[in-house]
């Protein structure tokens, strides 16, 4: 079963970035949160979001009992990256 950084790392190596690390972050929903950062060639280490497994008062009173993964995609990261 792939981990929850797993799926980060496969989306980002889909989109062609092959170096890929994590930082821990803080979102008020999530829990763990993390920031994914990739590696651009001229430009060093690029956030490129924020994710995280929403807590369980966030998804319980929706009647979700499994956890729930959240994720934003910062598309300034991209655009400094050079994709638009």
């Amino acid at each position: 079963m792939p981990t929850f950084p797993g799926y980060l790392v496969e989306f980002y190596h889909h989109i062609g970035f092959k170096d890929v690390r994590f930082r821990p972050g803080y979102f008020p929903y999530t829990e763990p949160s993390v920031e994914p950062e990739v590696y651009v060639d001229g430009l060093g280490w690029v956030e490129l979001g924020g994710a995280g497994i929403f807590r369980d008062e966030v998804s319980a009173p929706l009647g979700i009992e499994c956890p729930v993964f959240a994720w934003g995609l910062a598309s300034a990261g991209l655009r400094c990256c050079g994709w638009g």
